[in-house]
């Protein structure tokens, strides 16, 4: 199999010398300097709620600051010829029509452009042989595909919580048992296929497993995906390249390669400090600072952070990831979207079965373009869904070590392509050290999310999918909204 060895996605090391020993950076750079202008908003942090809160800001004088090469977060993709391949984020659900977000979609010129799979068209691959319409398979499964419907329909919690919300009861009762707690008293026993689905949909969606999960959370993610699914060609990076695109055209002033290194409240205003094109120190001054990263790197750059701010703060766990590219030599017709992997056994240890299973799902990269392009792709989504995986991420051997794991499960569904191990052209990794917030089981109950993106002084605001701990594009788009 050919392809680079060298990873995309994360540079695992970025930034860390500036989190991790920020006075002594600073010395090395030569101190913070005064402020050398002035913005109405400053945003840090370019993925989806960055560009979001930009966006919503975009006639005011705002400065975007991202310390990676390229905006959009996980959100990102690449090409081979005229085949678009997700690197990370896959899909979005089905807003309602004439919501905030619908009506987004349209402003940025994408909602003409998704291509939308029905739950009827929803499969899985048994050992690589393709099983259409999963949620019809047997009586087991419509009697659990009824009872999301009927979720979805009647009482269905949205995120992010708005203070005082009709949903927070709701909320509050479900974040108190975990999924696997959840399921057995709502759901009672379920055909094995399902348990195993459960599991699968878990990891790949959160990162974690139903024992440790929130049933808030997952119940809420498996009720809107039953609803429907969209996606585009390369997956939610044309979102974010459309919404740069339009800042491009805006006030918006755009800084890649430039970390926040300082974030110091001066009463009604902030003063940021960066590190500009990673060669000197600039400071600036702001009505309203945005924070779109994710608090793990927040509690480092906010100067004299409240000591119970921080702590909540450092109570939100990330799980790692890892996205595969598999390039095909000749076309092939794509049977659906995102296919889940399945073995036909419940998993038992979620490192083990990991290991052993290679990947969770399949998406067919051509899917959402209506396998219109001169090539095919597959992409595999590889979740870490255990503490501490993102260390063995460094590991030189990390490549080597996926790469035979996929290749040894990708043979049954080459076989049921008529390909084989011989059509495979390229490979191309992806490494997220901290991909996902961990939804995990008490979170929102405890009141520790709402502690932890508290605003601050009316001056510091927070957005990111990790408010809430609830890893889609959704949350980080409402949760810049939320601001605005």
């Amino acid at each position: 199999v050919k392809g680079s060895t060298e990873f995309t996605g994360d540079h695992m090391t970025a930034g860390h010398d500036i989190f991790w020993d920020k006075p002594g950076f600073l010395k090395k750079h030569g101190m913070i300097p005064p402020p050398s202008k002035t913005y109405d908003v400053v945003v840090i942090g370019g993925g989806i709620a960055g560009l979001t809160s930009s966006y919503l800001h975009r006639n005011m004088n705002t400065l975007l600051l991202d310390g990676n090469p390229q905006m959009g977060g996980n959100s990102r993709a690449e090409r081979y010829q005229n085949l678009s391949m997700s690197q990370g984020a896959a899909y979005i659900n089905l807003p309602e029509k004439g919501d905030p977000l619908d009506n987004f979609l349209g402003e940025i010129g994408v909602n003409s452009l998704f291509r939308k799979e029905s739950t009827e068209e929803f499969s899985i691959g048994l050992k690589g042989r393709i099983k259409r319409d999963f949620w019809n398979q047997g009586e087991d499964f419509r009697r659990v595909h009824a009872k999301f419907v009927e979720i979805y329909e009647k009482e269905c919690p949205d995120l992010p919580i708005y203070p005082n919300g009709k949903d927070r009861a709701l909320l509050n009762r479900m974040d108190k048992l975990t999924f696997e707690q959840w399921a057995k008293a709502n759901l009672g026993e379920v055909h094995p296929l399902i348990n195993e689905f459960f599991h699968q949909y878990c990891w790949s969606s959160f990162g974690g497993g139903p024992d440790e999960l929130s049933a808030a959370q997952v119940v809420g993610f498996i009720a809107s995906d039953i609803n429907g699914v969209q996606a585009l060609p390369g997956g939610n990076s044309i979102i974010a390249d459309a919404i740069y695109r339009k800042l491009k055209n805006s006030r918006t002033t755009l800084l890649n390669n430039s970390f926040a290194v300082n974030v110091k409240n001066v009463g009604g205003s902030s003063e940021v400090t960066y590190f500009e094109d990673q060669k000197r120190l600039v400071t600036v001054r702001a009505r309203k600072v945005i924070l779109a990263a994710p608090k793990q790197v927040s509690k480092y750059l906010i100067q004299d952070l409240n000591k119970d701010q921080h702590e909540a703060m450092k109570a939100i766990s990330y799980r790692a990831y890892l996205v595969v590219n598999i390039l095909l030599d000749r076309k092939v017709t794509s049977p659906g979207y995102d296919v889940f992997a399945m073995q036909g056994s419940v998993p038992v240890s979620a490192k083990k079965e990991m290991d052993a299973r290679g990947f969770c799902d399949v998406i067919f990269a051509d899917w959402a373009n209506y396998d219109r392009s001169n090539q095919s792709a597959l992409t595999l989504y590889v979740p870490q869904p255990y503490e501490g995986a993102n260390q063995f991420l460094f590991s030189p051997f990390t490549y080597e070590k996926h790469k035979a794991r996929i290749m040894n499960n990708l043979g049954p569904w080459l076989n049921e392509m008529g390909l084989s191990q011989n059509n495979v052209i390229g490979m191309r990794m992806s490494r997220y050290g901290h991909a996902l917030p961990l939804a995990r089981q008490g979170m929102i109950v405890s009141g520790q999310l709402e502690k932890a993106h508290q605003t601050i002084d009316d001056t510091i605001f927070f957005a990111h999918s990790d408010n809430w701990a609830n890893p889609c594009f959704e949350s980080a788009f409402y949760s810049a909204c939320s601001i605005s």
